[in-house]
């Protein structure tokens, strides 16, 4: 949330966010610290837009053109954005502790050199 300088929702809760307002949303592959989503770009800023509702960025830091500023003056297309915990932000796999992203065995871990010989 650096870009409107706000705090950051935890993921259960932006995941909650996405799933009340009847979007898909599942955890990337290829970044812990990502997500994946069918939900338009619009809706994902009207989320932030909610969060920042509730927990404001300190308008003082905000500079008349900001980008940020821009983005939190831009009126939201959802009515309501509810960041309760829904029953599927938390998949199964999740709560089992089950590893997603496996941590190298070794230093220097992997495909080796080509074979000389």
């Amino acid at each position: 949330m650096s870009i409107v300088r706000c705090d950051t929702p935890s993921i259960i809760k932006f995941r909650s966010a996405l799933l009340h307002a009847g979007y898909q949303v599942s955890f990337s592959h290829a970044n812990k610290l990502s997500i994946k989503t069918n939900a338009p770009m619009e809706i994902i800023w009207d989320i932030i837009r909610g969060w920042e509702k509730l927990r404001p960025a300190r308008r003082e830091r905000l500079s008349t053109g900001s980008p940020a500023l821009a983005i939190l003056t831009t009126p939201s297309t959802m009515e309501s954005i509810n960041f309760e915990l829904h029953p599927m932000a938390n998949p199964e796999s999740r709560k089992m502790n089950m590893t997603r992203f496996q941590i190298n065995p070794t230093p220097n871990w992997g495909p080796g050199s080509r074979s000389t010989t």
